[in-house]
């Protein structure tokens, strides 16, 4: 029998008290320590989620800012046709079409509107053309052409086809047929 106060006695106490220590380390504390540092590296990289969308928002808001610009920029450049829906497209067309032809001497035989077709790219423009036809010298026509062409709002000439109407007519009048067409920078309804 173990005396109380014996070497032996002593040495069991220390090694039961070691083991019950290395049991409550191993079964409450060490779960406690792994848990709090996977708490840890999830809230760190919650963090770091949250600065990167804090920074996107952030440069979400300036690039809203700069397509607001560019589409400020567009509108004031007179680079499209201006009508808030199709008819009212042609008929601006018509108007510039109709004064150019006027300045240079031409006598406008027939128009036709042509079908407004989206545009096939992903910016929403809409093509709105004339189907035109006169008669008009050939000082005339180059000059109309010229004008046509390169002032705003930009214009596209397609199908041109001229033509000389009657050989005895001493004036060089030519029949010139023609597709004109120009863009309108917003989603247009017929």
């Amino acid at each position: 029998m173990l005396r109380p106060g014996s070497l032996l006695n002593r040495g069991l106490a220390l090694v039961v008290t070691l083991g019950a220590t290395l049991g409550l380390y191993e079964f409450a504390v060490l779960p406690l320590i792994t848990a709090h540092a996977g708490a840890r590296a999830t809230i760190d990289q919650a963090t770091a989620l949250l600065q990167r969308y804090h920074a996107l928002g952030e440069q979400r808001a300036r690039l809203a800012d700069q397509v607001s610009e560019n589409e400020r920029f567009v509108a004031d450049s007179g680079s499209y046709l201006a009508g808030r829906s199709d008819v009212l497209a042609a008929a601006a067309l018509y108007e510039r079409v109709g004064s150019v032809l006027e300045r240079a001497d031409g006598e406008l035989r027939s128009t036709q509107v042509l079908p407004a077709q989206a545009a096939k790219t992903g910016v929403p423009l809409r093509l709105t053309a004339l189907k035109i036809r006169f008669i008009i010298d050939i000082d005339g026509l180059r000059d109309a052409l010229y004008e046509l062409e390169t002032r705003k709002p930009y214009l596209f000439i397609e199908e041109l086809s001229i033509q000389r109407p009657d050989t005895s007519n001493p004036v060089s009048a030519l029949d010139v047929s023609l597709t004109i067409g120009g863009y309108t920078e917003a989603k247009q309804s017929s």
